[in-house]
């Protein structure tokens, strides 16, 4: 039994979802052996600005569709962006917590609206490609131990950050022309590593526009 505007099946261990014009209250749990695709067709929110975690998965996801989500806080085990548009706000809550927790790889735009400690916590190597990132208010806009990398030329990150930027213990990397822009009003940048083929503009910093924990 599912509600009005979304459609489930199941083949082979994976979980087909379609969410059209969906609107709830209620978060979304989901999980299969194989992972989850859930494609969006129009404007659906869930749990749309609060804490309350509006996406939860122990296993893979992958976001697909014309369509958009825009909700709460999201966790998964990794997730993938294809094409779609994500996003995120937390409202007016703030302390220790983040909008989204996962691994990474998009190939769409995520909006991340929040005044949590993070506005992406990264839980293992992640990338965009030819996709935007947009994060606005986190106390640190990108925590993770993982590799970070930026490519091509339609890329556009744009994070606007209380404390520190970016901030990950293994490396970053900006390629084939794509954009990173940060204000952050104590560390731009965080890394073990940095590499930039592309624009890169870090302003605001009262401490260092970039610290390197190695050469």
């Amino acid at each position: 039994s599912l509600p009005e505007n979304i459609m489930a099946t199941a083949d082979n261990g994976v979980l087909a979802i379609t969410l059209d014009n969906y609107i709830s209250s209620v978060p979304l749990s989901v999980c299969a052996p194989n992972g989850v695709n859930i494609s969006l067709t129009g404007d659906n929110k869930i749990c749309y600005e609060t804490v309350q975690k509006s996406v939860y998965s122990p296993v893979n996801v992958t976001f697909s569709g014309s369509g958009n989500l825009y909700s709460g806080v999201i966790e998964t085990a990794e997730l993938t962006i294809n094409n779609s548009s994500l996003n995120i706000s937390t409202g007016n809550a703030t302390g220790n917590g983040y909008a989204l927790k996962t691994t990474l790889s998009s190939y769409g735009n995520i909006d991340i609206t929040t005044n949590l400690d993070y506005g992406f916590e990264m839980t293992g190597d992640s990338n965009i490609q030819n996709g935007n990132l947009t994060i606005d208010g986190a106390n640190i806009g990108i925590k993770g131990n993982g590799a970070l990398q930026f490519f091509g030329s339609e890329t556009q990150i744009d994070i606007q950050a209380v404390d520190v930027g970016i901030d990950i213990a293994n490396k970053l990397n900006i390629s084939s022309g794509a954009t990173l822009t940060i204000s952050a009003k104590s560390i731009g940048i965080k890394a073990k590593t940095f590499t930039a083929n592309g624009n890169v503009t870090i302003t605001d910093t009262a401490n260092s526009a970039i610290v390197l924990s190695a050469t």
